[in-house]
């Protein structure tokens, strides 16, 4: 029976390339599998070693005493050709980046970035902002001179005007007194003309 099932089995090749495509659709799974997990640990290799160096480009960085703790611990970028190992697949990752899942110290670098470019258009705003204060103080001082010349200018206006009633009711005044004084002396001319008049028929009478 086996013998028989066995020649049915190679005799089918329907079914041997169903077999044969399973197993290469198996095996192109285990290869991404292997060429993701080369190409991640290849991705950790290389940031984690850029800073001090690594087999690619030597190890010089351990020579290098001058760099602080926080650019240390700063990851640091390296290009795509230093990926020598997933480079040497035509199927690895490193052939199609679309398709690569970033890595947490790629995010953290795309973070970076992001909060670098926030910080640098916040502070241009803080300079557009800077800017708009200082116009806008200007201004108002400008507003303050110009609110001072009106006032001063209104207050001239108001004594001018209130010192040229003033001289013009002065002026009435003096006109309304000499009237009156000359009103008044006609008034005693005639009195005394009249007076004299009064005295002189006085006298009149009597000597008649």
């Amino acid at each position: 029976m086996p013998m028989e099932a066995n020649g049915q089995k190679a005799s089918n090749p329907g079914a041997r390339l169903a077999s044969l495509l399973t197993k290469r659709e198996k095996l192109q799974d285990e290869l991404r599998n292997i060429e993701k997990q080369v190409f991640e640990l290849e991705t950790t290799y290389l940031q984690d070693s850029n800073h001090f160096g690594h087999v690619l480009k030597g190890f010089e960085g351990f020579l290098g005493s001058s760099k602080s703790a926080t650019n240390l611990k700063r990851p640091r970028k390296f290009q795509p050709e230093d990926r020598i190992f997933s480079l040497s697949s035509v199927t690895s990752p490193a052939s199609n980046s679309d398709m690569v899942t970033p890595t947490l110290s790629q995010r953290a670098d795309a973070a970076d970035e992001k909060i670098g470019e926030i910080e640098g258009r916040l502070q241009s705003i803080e300079q557009k902002f800077g800017i708009q204060v200082t116009h806008l103080k200007t201004i108002a001082e400008k507003l303050d001179n110009q609110e001072a010349t009106i006032e001063k200018a209104i207050q001239a206006a108001v004594a001018g005007i209130l010192e040229a009633e003033r001289k013009r009711t002065e002026e009435n005044l003096a006109r309304t007194t000499h009237r009156l004084e000359e009103r008044l002396d006609r008034f005693r001319m005639e009195h005394d003309r009249l007076a004299a008049i009064e005295k002189e028929n006085n006298l009149k009478f009597r000597r008649s």
